[in-house]
């Protein structure tokens, strides 16, 4: 498949056409699974909602942890998926709290992974 897969090591590959670098569709939940597990293979305890009509509106699809490290707030996208202006205040009020708190797209891979390196 030329979407994005995890090794056992943790590395990802693009989602990107041959020899070019246009993304390739993925899902916002496909995309997700795969930030889970890059970041459970590098030892962080991802935390998600699966019924986010029982939590506070706006709250992000995964709060991911680890101990020695800053808790990150993320909120997943597609490359085209649209940002709610609930989720946006929520985002900015954790920021606000100290939390890394950000959306992240699949374009953002090389950003994600540093950041649970």
């Amino acid at each position: 498949s030329k979407y994005s897969s995890c090794d056992n090591g943790g590395a990802c590959a693009t989602s990107r056409l041959r020899g070019g670098s246009e993304l390739l569709p993925i899902s916002e939940k496909r995309f997700m699974a795969q930030v889970v597990k890059l970041a459970e293979l590098r030892g962080w305890f991802c935390f998600h909602i699966y019924d986010s009509r029982r939590c506070w509106p706006g709250w992000p699809d995964l709060i991911v942890l680890k101990a020695g490290h800053a808790p990150i707030a993320w909120e997943c996208k597609s490359q085209s998926g649209r940002v709610e202006p609930a989720q946006a205040n929520m985002l900015l009020f954790l920021g606000q709290c100290g939390i890394e708190a950000r959306v992240i797209r699949p374009s953002d891979w090389d950003e994600i992974d540093r950041a649970l390196a």
